[in-house]
């Protein structure tokens, strides 16, 4: 066969399969484009590099000359002298000496002061972090300070005054006057108060106190009845009453003076030697029993705690001398009308 005709059937072989080929060329094309790609897939982190060793005890921080070799002019390091072993051409140079944490504070030391911005530490009581935090409110002063002209806290009032004191004396059986008596009395006398206490609710007081009365001169009983007969008046030495207990002071308003009093208690009643003439016909006697005072009245600030004021008071006591005397006396007195001049402490 000669090259002619090698040539032509080769040609007409190559026509014949031309369409084959590009059909698969087509359909390899068709099948790139319609295939969904494949993310790569993500490398593996690497691990992080090693810290690098401490260096050994003794040796030369970072900037410091190795051993053997001494710093010279300029900064440059003198050569290495004998033993010393360099690095290796080519090889990294050691890190410097990792960091390390401060040491604690030592116990019983102050907390450390917070950062700038920081909020403020709690406040409380208790314990919080193994130190004591003050407590945010300071404790209770030991006394309360009381208000400025109110009447409240404790209660202190001296009094002095007048009036009219009346009374009365009895016997069942009298070895003196020689049988049953009675007789009444009246005179001036003077008056004497003494109340402490404190205030449990605003314008409330309750406490204790004494109250006397005193007979100015000799009270003289001009009615005397001996067995049911008139007889000479009897002039008494002396005179009083007092009463001692408890009381309730009321005041309106607080911050005010008007006020009411009254208290109850146990009550005694005195008279004296009585005397017709230069003759003395009985001796002291003294009573005791129950008795009782109310009042009421007004009072002027003076100064924040202290106030002047004025009382109307009535004070009726009712006694009787012990019974297993041979004659028992009966005693009955009264202070009515007495006006009070008083100075309180409130």
């Amino acid at each position: 066969m000669n090259i002619a005709e090698f040539t032509g059937r080769a040609r007409t072989r190559l026509l014949r399969c031309a369409p084959l080929a590009a059909l698969l060329t087509l359909s390899g094309v068709a099948s790139a484009q319609g295939a969904a790609p494949h993310p790569p897939a993500a490398a593996a982190p690497l691990p992080p590099p090693p810290p690098p060793p401490p260096p050994p005890p003794g040796a030369a921080g970072p900037g410091a000359s190795p051993a053997g070799t001494a710093p010279v002019a300029g900064g440059s390091a003198a050569a290495p002298g004998p033993g010393f072993a360099g690095v290796a051409p080519g090889t990294a140079s050691p890190g410097p000496a990792p960091l390390t944490a401060p040491p604690p504070p030592p116990s019983g030391a102050p907390p450390p002061l917070p950062p700038p911005g920081a909020p403020p530490p709690v406040q409380g009581y208790g314990n919080p972090g193994g130190q004591y935090v003050a407590a945010p409110y300071p404790p209770p002063p030991l006394f309360v300070s009381m208000g400025a002209r109110e009447h409240d806290g404790f209660y202190l009032r001296l009094g002095l005054g007048g009036g009219r004191l009346g009374g009365s004396v009895g016997s069942n059986s009298s070895s003196e006057l020689k049988g049953a008596f009675d007789g009444s009395f009246g005179r001036g006398s003077l008056s004497f108060e003494l109340n402490i206490g404190g205030t449990p609710a605003p314008g409330l007081v309750i406490g204790g106190g004494l109250w006397i009365d005193s007979a100015i001169g000799q009270p003289e009983s001009t009615d005397l009845r001996v067995n049911g007969k008139s007889a000479p008046s009897l002039a008494f030495d002396r005179a009083n009453i007092a009463l001692l207990g408890p009381f309730v002071d009321y005041y309106f308003d607080p911050k005010l003076g008007w006020h009411l009093e009254g208290a109850l208690g146990i009550a005694s009643m005195a008279v004296g030697r009585g005397t017709r003439g230069s003759d003395v016909v009985t001796q002291d006697k003294t009573m005791g029993g129950l008795g009782f005072m109310l009042g009421g009245g007004y009072e002027w600030w003076i100064a924040d705690q202290w106030s002047l004021g004025a009382l109307l008071r009535f004070l009726y006591v009712s006694t009787e001398s012990n019974h297993s005397d041979a004659e028992v006396w009966v005693g009955k007195g009264y202070a009515f009308p007495e006006i009070m001049f008083g100075a309180t402490y409130h």
